[in-house]
């Protein structure tokens, strides 16, 4: 199965943070970034932030991991034993494989293989 989330940014309120740069005070926007699944049972998840963020990039990115952890507990999923796998992206939907870990040698480095597709759990094995 794939697993489709639709990630979307607007404008929550306009010029309501305040921080400084070079000295200056500056406003700027707060924006609201949603992640919402289309076709699978899992909770809407949202991130506030301030437009033009220094760390914008790194933060979205711990808050999707997050997420992910968050739906795969959602879906009855152990997170240390499987993980959502990002295939593609298209427009604003990304599109997943939720793949099982599977460590032969029960070491911290995963070994990884071809993907083969459990059909009764949408799971993918590597």
């Amino acid at each position: 199965m794939i697993y489709k989330v639709k990630k979307t940014t607007q404008v929550y309120e306009i010029k309501t943070c305040e921080y400084i740069e070079n000295d200056i005070i500056k406003l700027e926007d707060l924006m609201i970034t949603f992640w919402s699944p289309q076709n699978f049972k899992g909770k809407e998840k949202n991130y506030l932030l301030r437009k033009n963020h220094d760390d914008w990039s790194i933060m979205h990115t711990k808050k999707q991991i997050k997420n992910e952890h968050e739906w795969l507990d959602e879906l009855n999923l152990d997170k240390d034993k499987f993980c959502f796998f990002q295939t593609t992206i298209v427009d604003d939907i990304t599109h997943y494989k939720i793949i099982e870990k599977i460590n032969p040698n029960n070491n911290k480095e995963a070994q990884w293989e071809t993907h083969t597709l459990d059909k009764d759990t949408g799971v993918y094995r590597l």
